[in-house]
């Protein structure tokens, strides 16, 4: 387990940003993007692109299944 902290953290950078900006369910694709690529100098090939949309969806998925697992253990 990590906990990634928030931007007012001081220790906030490189590693830890990077995960949270990837993992983020509150930064859409395009932020993500943006932020990978004027923060971290990323370039944003179609690979690349393709795989921030793919952790986009693994943590809308991890989300979801967070609220359904909570849902279920309260009835």
């Amino acid at each position: 387990m990590v906990r990634l902290g928030d931007e007012s953290d001081a220790n906030y950078s490189g590693l830890l940003k990077f995960l949270e900006v990837l993992l983020s369910v509150e930064k859409t694709a395009a932020e993500k993007k943006s932020i990978l690529r004027t923060e971290f100098d990323l370039p944003m090939t179609q690979e690349i692109e393709s795989e921030v949309q793919t952790m986009c969806n693994v943590s809308q998925g991890v989300l979801e299944k967070g609220i359904r697992y909570a849902a279920n253990s309260k009835a």
